[in-house]
C-alpha cells in the first residue's frame, strides 16, 4: 500500500485535533506525460511515457491505453510499478495489437489520447488521466542545391545518357537532386505499400551513366552527386512528404499541420550544423537550409544529414523534441573556381563530368598533389592522365601514342576531330575509338577536363613543325629517337599541348622529354611537362623538346561531343 508520512515523536489523538488535522493525500497519478506530437515510422522513434504515483510508499497496478475520439484502440503496456518520487516511464515503439488482430502494427496518422490507469495495490484506490497525442508521418521527398551567390553551385554531368555514350550527355536535375516519392502503383511518398517506411536513397555511385528504371530515366528515387565552388555555404532547398501508408496498405496523410501545433525541422550533420529561418513546416512547402562552409579544396565529401522535428503549443516560445529522425546521405564535389567549357551554354555543360571527377580524384590522391591549388591539380591532371608513375601504372584507359614502333596508324587523331571538337566521352567509354591518341586527342581531352574541373585560363596550344630530341610516349615503354622507325623521320608536323597562362608554361600529357641532362641521347630520364616553362632556359619545354625554335598558336578549349 502507499502510506502516507508518519508522525515524529510521541502525541496523543486529542492533542492532535485539538491543534490541527493531518490530510493523509490521495492516491493519485501525477506528472503524466507523452509527446504532444510523435511519428513512430521515424529512425529510433520511441515515444517516451510517463508518469509518478502519490503518495510515496507500496504499489500500484498500471495501464496505459490508446483511445481515438474516447474509444480504446489497444494496450499499450500495464505492470505493477511502486509509487514514489521517480517518475515510470515507458518507451513506446507506436505499435499496437488492435482487434480483431492480434499482429502489433504501427498505428495510423492521427489524433489520439493516451490513457493512464492506476489501480493502487490493497486499497483498490484508482487514479486515471488522459494527454492528447498526434500521430504525423514526418518524412524528406525532395532536395534542390542552391546557390550561394553568383557562380557558386553547378549541376554534374553524365557522359552518357543511359547506356549510350556520344553528344546528349546527361546533366543531373537542376529542380531536385535528391528525389524520394512513390512509383507508378505505389500509393504513399513516404512508405511502401506494406506500410513500412520507404529508406532513404542511396548515393548514386556510378560514374558514366544516370540512374535507369528499365530503358527510361528514373524519375522517382534518385540521389545525384553536387558541385559547388570549395569553401561555399551550400543551400538546400528541401520538401517534406505529405502522405504515407497505412499498415494495411492503404493510403493516409501527413496529419499535420495541426491546428494550434507547429511543427518545424532541424538539421546537424557530418560536417557540422545546418540553419535555417523557417517558422514552421507544412508538407510540400519549401524549407531552405545553409550548411557550414565545404572544403576550400578540390575534393568529395560524402556527408550524413540527420534531421529532427520539433513542436511548440505556444506559438512557438517553447519547443519539445519530437522522437527520432530521418538521415540521408549527399556527395558534395568541391572545384577551384567556375567550370569552364569550349564555348558551349547548355545544360549538358553546366559542370563537370562525374567520371572525370573520379579520375582527377584517384591521380591527385594517389600522386599527392595538393588539392587546394590550381597548380596541384593540373599536376595531378596531367600527370594522371598520362600515366606510368608512383600510384597511376596505366595510362587514362590504357591508351598508347599512335606511332607505327607501338601498333598504330601513324599519328592520326582519334577523338579530335580536327575541327576542334573532342570525342571526350568516346575516350571514357572504354576507348571506344581505339587504343591509340596522338598530341591533338591528348591535348584537347586534358584541356577540357581542367576547364571542367574549375582550373582558370586554360587553352589549347598549336605547335608548328619540329626535329625532335629523344622523348617517351603516352603508353610507350622507353624513350626514342626514332619516333616513326627512323631517326630521319624523327619529328612533328604539328604538336598540341595546353598551357594556363597564355603559352608561357606548358602543360602535355602526351609525351615526356628528356630531363638526364643529355636529351639527345638514350635512354632518357622522365621529364613530366607540368606547368614547364616555354623558353628561356635549358630546361625548358622548347629547349628539350625540339632542336629549333619552334611556332605556337593558341587556341580556346575544344568543344565536347
Amino acid at each position: 500500500m502507499c502510506h502516507a508520512l508518519g508522525v515524529l515523536g510521541v502525541m496523543t489523538f486529542a492533542a492532535v485535533t485539538a491543534q490541527t488535522s493531518v490530510a493523509i493525500a490521495p492516491f493519485a497519478i501525477h506528472g503524466a506525460h507523452c509527446p504532444r506530437v510523435a511519428d513512430p515510422k521515424l529512425d529510433d522513434a520511441r515515444i517516451g511515457l510517463g508518469l509518478a504515483l502519490r503518495p510515496p510508499g507500496g504499489f500500484a497496478t498500471v495501464t496505459m491505453t490508446l483511445l481515438q475520439q474516447g474509444v480504446v484502440l489497444g494496450r499499450i503496456w500495464q505492470g505493477r510499478i511502486a509509487c514514489n518520487a521517480i517518475p515510470f516511464e515507458y518507451a513506446w515503439d507506436g505499435r499496437l495489437a488492435i482487434a480483431p488482430s492480434t499482429q502489433r502494427k504501427w498505428v495510423d496518422t492521427g489524433s489520439y489520447e493516451v490513457q493512464f490507469e492506476a489501480v493502487q495495490d490493497g486499497t483498490q484506490a484508482y487514479s486515471m488521466q488522459r494527454r492528447p497525442l498526434q500521430i504525423v508521418r514526418l518524412g524528406i521527398t525532395e532536395v534542390a542545391a542552391l546557390p550561394n551567390g553568383a557562380n557558386t553551385e553547378w549541376q554534374m554531368v553524365y557522359f552518357k545518357r543511359g547506356t549510350i555514350a556520344g553528344t546528349n550527355f546527361y546533366a543531373t536535375p537542376v529542380l531536385r537532386e535528391y528525389l524520394n516519392v512513390a512509383d507508378a502503383g505505389q500509393v504513399g511518398d513516404l512508405d511502401r505499400n506494406d506500410g513500412l517506411p520507404r529508406a532513404s536513397v542511396a548515393i548514386h555511385t556510378g560514374t558514366s551513366s544516370p540512374l535507369l528504371e528499365g530503358t527510361a530515366y528514373e524519375d522517382d528515387a534518385y540521389n545525384y552527386p553536387l558541385c559547388y565552388l570549395g569553401g561555399v555555404q551550400p543551400r538546400f532547398e528541401v520538401r517534406f512528404g505529405g502522405n504515407g501508408t497505412t499498415m494495411g496498405g492503404l493510403p493516409m496523410g501527413a496529419k499535420y499541420p495541426i491546428p494550434g501545433v507547429m511543427l518545424r525541422a532541424r538539421l546537424t550533420s557530418s560536417l557540422g550544423p545546418w540553419t535555417t529561418n523557417h517558422v514552421a513546416i507544412a508538407p510540400g512547402v519549401p524549407v531552405v537550409f545553409q550548411g557550414p562552409p565545404l572544403p576550400n579544396r578540390f575534393a568529395r565529401t560524402d556527408a550524413v544529414l540527420q534531421w529532427s522535428f520539433e513542436c511548440s503549443t505556444d506559438g512557438g516560445a517553447n519547443w519539445q523534441a519530437v522522437p527520432g529522425h530521418v538521415r540521408t546521405q549527399h556527395r558534395f564535389v568541391t572545384v577551384l573556381g567556375v567550370p569552364r567549357f569550349g564555348g558551349a551554354t547548355s545544360t549538358q555543360y553546366s559542370g563537370p563530368w562525374v567520371e572525370v571527377v573520379d579520375h582527377a580524384l584517384q591521380w591527385q590522391q594517389a600522386i599527392g598533389t595538393d588539392p587546394a591549388t590550381a597548380a596541384g591539380l593540373t599536376e595531378a591532371v596531367v600527370k594522371g592522365f598520362g600515366g606510368q608513375v608512383p600510384g597511376v601504372p596505366l595510362p587514362i584507359e590504357d591508351v598508347r601514342y599512335d606511332t607505327n614502333i607501338l601498333g598504330g596508324d601513324g599519328g592520326a587523331s582519334h577523338y579530335y576531330d580536327g575541327s576542334h571538337s573532342v570525342a571526350l566521352s568516346r575516350l571514357l567509354d572504354n576507348h571506344q575509338n581505339g587504343l591509340f591518341v596522338n598530341c591533338s586527342d591528348c591535348a584537347s581531352s586534358t584541356a577540357a577536363m581542367l576547364g571542367m574541373l574549375g582550373v582558370q585560363g586554360v587553352q589549347m596550344n598549336r605547335l608548328g613543325s619540329m626535329s625532335l630530341r629523344a622523348i617517351r610516349g603516352i603508353g610507350a615503354p622507353n624513350y626514342t629517337l626514332a619516333l616513326w622507325g627512323s631517326t630521319f623521320s624523327h619529328g612533328f608536323s604539328y604538336h598540341h599541348v595546353v598551357t594556363r597562362t597564355a603559352g608561357t608554361t606548358i602543360c602535355d600529357a602526351c609525351l615526356w622529354v628528356d630531363e638526364d641532362g643529355n636529351p639527345n641521347a638514350l635512354p632518357g630520364t622522365p621529364g613530366h611537362n607540368v606547368d614547364r616553362p616555354w623558353s628561356g632556359s635549358a630546361t625548358s619545354y622548347q629547349s628539350l623538346l625540339a632542336w629549333a625554335p619552334i611556332s605556337a598558336t593558341l587556341e580556346p578549349l575544344p568543344l565536347l561531343q
